[in-house]
């Protein structure tokens, strides 16, 4: 949408658009799927978006997008154009479509530059209707990330969420440790604790 497509499949080859939003986006941990896909020609990136509608995601072990449009929050992703045979196939299972832990149904999306805002139709892969709204009510009505990144946020603070206790523990291993027999090291150090685990995100 706003950036360079790649790999563009063969346009002989029919095609649908999937708006992607967990860890099948670039530069988290499933993304290799989906350059495994583009390398064989099955699918291509057609840029970032944002959905027009909020919706809720619930962080379970895995980022669900919830059917209830107009709840949450506008959710940001990649659209991929994907061959309606083995792209689609490959996708359908690698999301629990067969057991019953995803649906795809329509959704949508504009540019997330908001240069271009002409909406775009396209499908997305929601948590099954089953037990969907049900996963929103008992998470509380919470929003599954502290940013509207899907699975970005989760993903990408877990390497930073240890820096602060690292420095911690590198600090008290160090030749300053008596330090701590004064109140402003202690005050130091319950703080970068605090941190480290979530507790005072300021």
């Amino acid at each position: 949408m706003d950036e360079t497509s790649e790999h563009v499949p063969n346009n002989e080859t029919k095609q649908k658009l999937i708006f992607i939003y967990g860890r099948l986006k670039r530069g988290l941990s499933n993304h290799w799927q989906m350059a495994d896909l583009i390398s064989r020609s099955h699918a291509a990136f057609l840029g970032t978006c944002v959905t027009v509608q909020p919706y809720p995601i619930v962080r379970d072990g895995t980022p669900y997008l919830i059917n209830l449009p107009g709840r949450g929050r506008r959710v940001h992703g990649e659209l991929y154009s994907v061959t309606a045979d083995r792209g689609l196939n490959r996708l359908d299972y690698l999301v629990g479509i067969g057991v019953g832990q995803h649906e795809r149904l329509p959704i949508c999306l504009v540019s997330d530059t908001r240069i271009d805002l002409t909406e775009v139709s396209a499908e997305a892969y929601f948590a099954q209707r089953s037990f969907g709204p049900a996963l929103w009510e008992r998470s509380g009505k919470v929003y599954g990330d502290k940013s509207d990144n899907g699975a970005e946020a989760g993903e990408a603070s877990r390497g930073l969420v240890g820096l602060p206790m690292l420095f911690c523990l590198l600090w008290l291993s160090s030749s300053r440790r008596n330090e701590l027999n004064s109140a402003v090291g202690g005050v130091v150090v319950v703080l970068l604790i605090l941190v480290s685990s979530g507790c005072w995100s300021g």
